[in-house]
């Protein structure tokens, strides 16, 4: 957690320090690194649980914090934001230029949130803890539209005040004031583009494995999550080509479907695979798991489903603490554009109003929960979200302008610090780059206030 003066009141460290708490509170907290005041900019960093490694660089009075997992560039406040790779949020502060910056990755999978409050910006990895500091109350037409949907969108918080910064986003909080700019957006590659079929598909297939074999190749041990889905079998197929050493590893019961698929994949695959499945005593263990739950999930994710990723973490860290996971159709097939399918890369215009009927408004909701239906405003709230994103990209095929949203929906909750994800197959997004050698990849939880 960082604080930071922009005006001529520095931010006090006692202030810092009941910010501080106030993480603590939600999440716990194993041991805090303070930075050192900078130009009246203040930071802490917080390391959860079973992380022993710190996430702060500091060299000539500029330092630099990061949570998640960064690849391809030096944690120091020069490094060119566009050239990071990894699922990270980050603050640096730049001595010589006496300017701080918070950024969040390309995807925004690493969340940052942002809150003002009488001059002051605060930036933190966990939207609790900024509400609970600053006593906010709830955001009562986002809540409505988090029960509605089962998810947000873009900025929106469940409080008032708050917002999550943007995939690709930097905040730049300096004495001159604040500007926040997208460091990072995808654009078509034209070579890429003019590839057929074959070549498109060796291309994909060069860059996801050189990003598994950069990435994950110098690790001891990685699980990968398995299921019986297409997304996690390709991640596996990668990872074996890559020469990653790994472990398939799958949640649920022995008679599931999923289950059986996904054995029998690992057998033919050759990989070591273990289930685990859910004991018998589950509702008895997963009650003392919704705590962590609630403040690690935000508000963006259902509290029953992460409590269950929670209990398979926690075992499959005590034999290995790295997790991959593959990203899902969302990010990866054509799971945003099937509604499209007759006009797909036919037309430069989607129809938003079908997309977010079709993809995003849950039909199965009971309305009975709300006094008011609330679709009609959420529906209008989330199509006018999507309509700005893609102002700039009016002249591209419809396919790509769908595959730009999940900029804005393809966003993951934060994790708990016993999985750190690495990229995957997601690096496919950068297809005309190479990946670059890791850097770090650190798995502590961090939290900033910036004034």
């Amino acid at each position: 957690m960082a604080i930071a003066a922009l005006s001529d009141v520095e931010a006090s460290e006692v202030e810092l320090r009941e910010f501080v708490a106030a993480y603590e509170a939600l999440r716990g907290a194993e041991r805090v690194e303070y930075c050192p005041p900078s130009d009246g900019f203040r930071a802490a960093v917080i390391a959860a649980e079973g992380w022993r490694q710190s996430a702060l660089w500091e060299s000539d009075g500029s330092w630099t914090a990061f949570a998640g997992v960064l690849y391809g560039v030096s944690p120091s406040p020069g490094a060119r934001l566009e050239e990071a790779d990894g699922h990270f949020g980050l603050i640096s502060f730049d001595a010589g230029r006496r300017r701080m910056i918070v950024a969040t990755d390309a995807f925004g999978v690493q969340a940052m949130y942002v809150a003002e409050s009488e001059g002051r910006a605060y930036v933190s990895t966990s939207a609790m803890a900024i509400a609970r500091h600053l006593r906010l109350p709830a955001d009562r037409f986002r809540a409505r539209s988090f029960v509605r949907t089962g998810f947000h969108v873009g900025d929106s918080t469940l409080w008032e005040g708050v917002r999550r910064l943007e995939p690709g986003t930097a905040l730049e909080l300096g004495r001159a004031g604040r500007t926040e700019l997208f460091y990072w957006r995808p654009t078509r590659d034209e070579a890429v583009t003019r590839l057929g079929l074959a070549k498109s598909a060796d291309h994909v297939l060069e860059v996801a494995v050189g990003a598994a074999a950069a990435y994950l190749g110098s690790r001891p041990c990685t699980w990968a999550d398995l299921s019986g889905g297409h997304d996690s079998r390709l991640l596996a197929l990668i990872l074996d080509r890559a020469g990653v050493d790994f472990s398939a590893a799958t949640r649920g019961d022995p008679g599931d479907e999923e289950a059986r698929v996904a054995g029998r994949v690992a057998e033919l695959g050759g990989w070591e695979w273990r289930l685990f499945p859910y004991p018998a005593s589950w509702k008895d263990e997963a009650p003392p798991l919704l705590p962590k739950a609630v403040a690690w999930g935000d508000g963006y994710v259902p509290i029953l489903h992460l409590a269950r990723r929670f209990w398979k973490h926690e075992r499959t860290a005590e034999v290995c603490p790295s997790l991959v996971g593959g990203a899902a159709g969302e990010l990866l097939r054509d799971f945003a554009w099937q509604q499209e399918f007759i006009r797909a890369g036919r037309s430069t215009r989607v129809d938003l109003g079908r997309w977010v009927d079709m993809r995003l408004l849950r039909g199965h909701v009971d309305l009975s929960l709300f006094a008011s239906d609330p679709t009609a405003a959420v529906r209008d709230d989330l199509t006018r979200r999507f309509q700005g994103w893609l102002e700039a990209y009016s002249d591209e095929p419809n396919t790509f302008h769908i595959e730009r949203e999940q900029g804005v929906t393809g966003a993951r909750p934060p994790r708990s610090s016993a999985s750190s994800r690495g990229s995957g197959p997601t690096c496919t997004v950068r297809s005309s780059r190479r990946p670059s050698p890791p850097t770090g990849a650190i798995g502590s939880v961090i939290d900033w206030c910036a004034r």
